[in-house]
């Protein structure tokens, strides 16, 4: 019994530390599209259509 809850736990660790990862990336991502946007918009003179 003591080793199926230490074995839970760490697959749960595990879990909780991919899904960080994936927040993480995501975030890193939007921060990249949103540079570009900005970017492209300052480029055009701020004529964009949004």
């Amino acid at each position: 019994m003591d080793t199926r809850n230490r074995s839970k736990t760490v697959s749960s660790s595990k879990k909780r530390l991919g899904e960080r990862m994936l927040v993480a990336e995501k975030e890193e991502t939007i921060v990249g599209i949103n540079g570009i946007i900005s970017e492209r918009n300052s480029g055009k003179g701020g004529s964009s259509p949004e």
